[in-house]
């Protein structure tokens, strides 16, 4: 084993319903994280704490009972969006959508961020362009969106974020070591913020924020989850993935492992929620999910009403 205690750990880590996981991958993986969590350091201490937030009736007390949470499937249409109705139900959105919910006028509760990657700090560029404020700075963002950060976040996209915003909560991505004390735990003695449970999905953690602050109904739109299959991909890359054929509407998708990983995560949090589920998606495999209700927006909106 390399004496390397980025490679120890990358060789002893261990991810749950993910057969012949890339160690290789693991440890630019846990090699990002790292470097990100020590440059996003001050930026953590100066957040706010998700903790505190919940316990604070007067902040986080649910005065809508219904969340849609919006994945980023490339299926998701602005007819969709433009359907959801913030008078009567708060929204959860991932990553990207941010921008697109903007562009829209349909503002989120929350915004949900894990992406350790650079690339994500292009989707939040469109803050600079805010109108500005007497003293030449960009302006602030609507108080009342919420922004909830991994600490593992690239740090040019907090630093493009908490400018315009005070509502910024961050947390430690939870992680699984076998026989060793998780490191996320180093990382909240150091930053002073809890751990998370995510399952590796920014949907995870939408779910999993969800559950805490105690929605009583809670749409899933803009989850894909599959990948139609590709006649290009060789027989290994085809054996990395999972292949379903439903006969009931002639659909054959493909899953990757990575996938797989996610479904089998949100779906434990469903089970060990108790509150009432609905997907709203187009998704074969979440529209085969014996744990979840079926609809769609346009009847969920109207659930909302009542």
């Amino acid at each position: 084993m390399s004496e390397c205690p980025i490679e120890q750990l990358a060789d002893e880590i261990q991810i749950r319903e993910v057969e012949n996981f890339n160690k290789e991958a693991a440890k630019e993986l846990l090699q990002n994280w790292c470097i990100n969590v020590s440059e996003n350091m001050s930026l953590a201490r100066q957040s706010m704490d998700l903790s505190d937030f919940l316990q604070d009736d007067s902040r986080y007390k649910v005065s809508k009972k219904n969340v849609v949470i919006v994945g980023a499937s490339p299926d998701l249409t602005d007819a969709d969006i433009l359907r959801i109705d913030t008078n009567v139900t708060d929204v959860i959105v991932t990553n990207k959508n941010f921008k697109r919910f903007m562009d829209l006028g349909i503002q989120p509760s929350w915004v949900c961020l894990i992406d350790a990657h650079p690339i994500s700090r292009l989707q939040f560029d469109f803050l600079e362009e805010l109108p500005r404020e007497p003293k030449g700075a960009p302006g602030p963002l609507p108080e009342d969106i919420k922004f909830l950060i991994s600490t593992t976040v690239y740090p040019a996209t907090l630093w493009a974020i908490m400018p315009h915003t005070e509502s910024v909560y961050m947390f430690n991505p939870h992680t699984y070591f076998g026989g060793q004390a998780r490191l996320s735990q180093t990382w909240a003695w150091m930053n002073d913020r809890e751990e998370l449970e995510h399952g590796g999905s920014v949907g995870g953690l939408a779910l999993v924020l969800a559950n805490m602050i105690g929605y009583d109904r809670v749409g899933l739109l803009g989850f894909g989850l599959c990948e139609k299959g590709n006649p290009e991909w060789t027989i290994e890359e085809a054996k990395k993935r999972d292949h379903i054929y439903y006969p009931d509407t002639n659909e054959y998708v493909s899953i990757p492992q990575h996938f797989k990983a996610y479904l089998a995560f949100m779906m434990e949090v469903v089970k060990d929620s108790g509150w009432e589920i609905i997907n709203l998606s187009d998704s074969p495999v979440l529209r085969h999910s014996p744990l979840l209700g079926q609809s769609n927006i346009n009847d969920f909106m109207n659930g909302c009403y009542k």
